[in-house]
């Protein structure tokens, strides 16, 4: 439950953060908005992966490596939003399958003070 509540309150404050930054990147250079996006991207996967780290820090070896992972999501998620159709859900599976597979493998790599194989607890 920590983990869902540290997620709704990294996104809840990344969400506007971030749209806030994209739109005062935008303007007459017509890469800016690679760069807005981006940023913004960026802040989302911060903004959300930081509180999340907080919470995985206590259960798993390398949890700030959840961080990198989180920004990496959200920016192939918005390369698979460029590159796909509106609403044919690309950028959601991609964002699943990176995330996914990051945050089961960085729990599996248990403190060496944890039992089990640590998903119990983190989840």
């Amino acid at each position: 439950m920590r983990f869902v509540l540290a997620s709704a309150v990294g996104f809840a404050v990344g969400y506007p953060l971030g749209q806030t930054i994209q739109a005062n990147m935008v303007g007459d250079w017509a890469l800016n908005w690679v760069w807005g996006y981006g940023a913004a991207l960026a802040t989302f996967g911060l903004c959300l992966g930081l509180p999340q780290w907080w919470i995985l820090r206590r259960h798993v070896l390398r949890a700030w490596l959840w961080i990198l992972i989180s920004v990496m999501g959200w920016m192939l998620t918005g390369v698979a939003w460029i590159v796909g159709r509106a609403g044919d859900g690309l950028d959601s599976i991609v964002y699943g399958i990176v995330t996914g597979l990051g945050l089961v493998w960085l729990v599996r790599s248990r403190r060496p003070d944890e039992p089990g194989d640590g998903l119990e607890r983190v989840l």
